[in-house]
């Protein structure tokens, strides 16, 4: 018997394993959003960022959808080891853990914010989105290029040029916060003082959901930022 091509055997059964794992979580998880209202998004990176954890999946979504996930999808994965959360004003952090070693991060995301200004509606970017090649619903070209134009100046960061290819799009636009962005993908120096007005006297910004938005960016800026529950399958 020769012991070497016996232990690589197992070595590759090991590794189907867990990719048959993961792959079919996420076969599942696409499977029963199928029909349902739900948008990928994929977050940028920011330059010089403290925290590196970036989640491989980030999906918004209302927060009764993702209610009826946890009850009619999540509890009832076998193949599951366990779960760790993290919940804060916006979104719902999730590190799913296979009982054969692979994990997966998932970013639940239902309120399109940065610090404490809403920049984006869910339910507009949801009703926007767009069918990929894999059948999965996506953020539209359009909305995609406001996501990355917001993000990054809020963020009180340049754009970089690999999103330069966004500006077209938004220079031939009439929408007002398109025409707003449209420079800052041109032009690192542009005033961002015509933006902020604009975000700050849309309805989400405005007096108390002004205010519920900047109360809970303080409370999520206290938090401990770590996975503190953990749930055992």
């Amino acid at each position: 018997m020769d012991v070497n091509n016996n232990s690589n055997e197992v070595l590759v059964s090991v590794c189907i394993n867990v990719m048959d794992q993961k792959k079919a979580f996420v076969k599942g998880l696409f499977s029963f959003l199928d029909g349902k209202k739900y948008a990928m998004i994929k977050t940028p990176q920011l330059k010089n960022k403290k925290e590196s954890f970036q989640a491989e999946l980030e999906i918004c979504l209302s927060k009764d959808l993702l209610n009826d996930l946890n009850r009619g999808f999540l509890s009832s994965i076998e193949s599951v080891k366990k779960i760790s959360k993290k919940t804060n004003s916006k979104m719902r952090s999730i590190i799913i853990e296979f009982q054969e070693g692979s994990s997966i991060s998932i970013d639940f995301i239902w309120k399109l914010k940065v610090k404490s200004i809403e920049i984006m509606s869910i339910k507009k970017v949801i009703s926007y989105s767009t069918i990929n090649h894999k059948g999965q619903r996506v953020m539209s070209a359009q909305d995609n290029a406001r996501f990355v134009g917001l993000f990054f100046i809020l963020n009180r960061q340049s754009i970089p040029s690999s999103y330069s290819y966004y500006s077209e799009l938004l220079n031939s636009s009439n929408n007002r916060i398109d025409r707003l962005l449209y420079p800052h993908f041109v032009d690192d120096s542009s005033s961002k003082r015509g933006l902020l007005h604009y975000l700050k006297g849309q309805k989400q910004n405005l007096m108390l959901w002004g205010l519920r938005n900047k109360i809970n960016f303080l409370m999520d800026s206290l938090k401990v930022s770590r996975f503190d529950l953990v749930v055992r399958a």
